[in-house]
């Protein structure tokens, strides 16, 4: 089947993704919103479907590989990171990490909602 893809516009950047027809959805109707008409792109990310995993490249190069439900939170990743590569833009992010087995988790929220003493919480239900 016939790729398919979409150019997305976050922060004044256009990143084109294209998916082999397999592996589109659902990650194609979660950027939809942020669709622009055209061609051109500053980025083109590529999803290659092998094997039950899918692999990402930039421009041609290897970056990322996921299972295919995990695509859509890699996707949202990488175009955070092109737009902070982009330009000179400062983050606070009010975040903790949970890491286990070479994944991780973040738990984003505003200040002073609990974003401390849920992890402390779970560490110490872990451990005993």
């Amino acid at each position: 089947q016939k790729p398919v893809s979409q150019v997305v516009a976050v922060a004044g950047l256009n990143i084109r993704i294209v998916y082999p027809a397999a592996c589109a959805f659902p990650a194609i109707s979660v950027f939809r919103h942020l669709e622009v008409k055209g061609d051109t792109a500053d980025v083109l990310l590529e999803v290659v479907g092998q094997g039950g995993r899918v692999h990402l490249l930039r421009d041609g190069k290897w970056i990322l590989s996921c299972s295919l439900d995990e695509l859509p939170v890699m996707l949202k990743g990488q175009l955070l990171t092109e737009v902070l590569d982009y330009g000179a833009y400062e983050l606070a992010l009010h975040a903790a990490a949970l890491l286990r087995n070479e994944r991780i988790d973040l738990l984003c929220r505003n200040p002073a909602e609990g974003k401390t003493p849920l992890p402390l919480a779970l560490l110490h239900a872990a451990i005993g």
